[in-house]
């Protein structure tokens, strides 16, 4: 009689847990889904594998931009405000999925980088740089992850002990392979428009 007691209270508690989790958790609509998740600070931010990156509240700017054009917005959460994020910064990007919110990608970049959006083309370009180099990978967003669509690379060689860059040897690539500086600027023009560049803000 004892064991079928502790039984039935193991079983109690546990669908007490269940209960409570089930409703605990926030079931966002697809159409303002953005809203809801800004109004919740204590969201937890977590990836397709479950991976947790903290509460909305640790990140007091944002964008909102429907990167796709399929009528459902994207969420951009960062730790600083402005158009570039430093060495210590960083930026998530969430979609829409599943009732919730999930994270589709983090962006930063030891020596600070920035995040471009072009709407005519639906492209989203993750920009960073450091000594002498910058790198850029060009992003579409498909079915609510991230496709890569082309990289372009500038780098500077420098001739002296204290790295002084000659502008005349700078080598360009594209998609890893060598390209001309013509290629490069195109390139450049076509995603990196300062117009493009997202400003987070509250």
């Amino acid at each position: 009689m004892r064991k079928v007691i502790i039984c039935a209270c193991v079983l109690a508690v546990g669908l007490f847990v269940f209960l409570r989790d089930t409703a605990s958790k926030p079931h966002f609509q697809q159409a303002t889904w953005q809203t809801s998740l800004l109004g919740d600070p204590v969201y937890t931010l977590r990836d397709e594998s479950n991976e947790d990156y903290g509460r909305v509240k640790s990140f007091p700017y944002h964008k909102v931009i429907d990167l796709d054009g399929d009528g459902t917005k994207e969420v951009f959460l960062a730790t600083a405000a402005g158009d570039f994020l430093a060495e210590d910064d960083y930026a998530l990007m969430l979609g829409f999925a599943d009732g919730g919110a999930r994270v589709i990608a983090k962006f930063e970049n030891e020596s600070g980088c920035q995040v471009y959006i072009d709407r005519p083309t639906s492209t989203l370009t993750f920009y960073t740089r450091g000594a002498g180099e910058t790198a850029s990978t060009v992003y579409k967003l498909k079915k609510g992850k991230l496709k890569p669509v082309t990289t372009f690379e500038s780098y500077q060689r420098y001739h002296d002990p204290h790295h002084n860059y000659d502008n005349e040897d700078t080598q360009y690539y594209q998609d890893a392979d060598a390209c001309t500086e013509k290629t490069f600027k195109l390139l450049s023009n076509a995603y990196l428009a300062e117009k493009n560049v997202i400003s987070f803000k509250k």
